[in-house]
């Protein structure tokens, strides 16, 4: 994944502002879209670290994987691996 630093800035200034909303005694109008809202920058949040866990993990075993001595070792996972990656 590329920088996802502007969107990980917003999704923290909208879950500050939705948070100092709910807080708010004149929020019973709307409140619960602001919990839509709430649910729903938490659900991007939640999904971005997951995806920055996997891409972590992946580099990790990226370069596991492309040793030689690890190819000759492990042929059936290697090339497990590469066509995964491919894909």
């Amino acid at each position: 994944m590329g920088d996802l630093a502007d969107v990980i800035t917003l999704c923290e200034d909208h879950s500050v502002t939705v948070a100092t909303m709910m807080g708010s005694r004149f929020i019973h109008g709307i409140r619960e879209r602001v919990e839509v809202w709430e649910k729903k920058i938490n659900n991007a949040s939640d999904v971005i670290d997951e995806w920055y866990q996997v891409q972590r993990a992946w580099m990790y075993l990226e370069n596991i994987f492309s040793a030689e001595d690890i190819q000759a070792q492990l042929p059936a996972e290697a090339a497990k691996f590469k066509q995964v990656d491919k894909f």
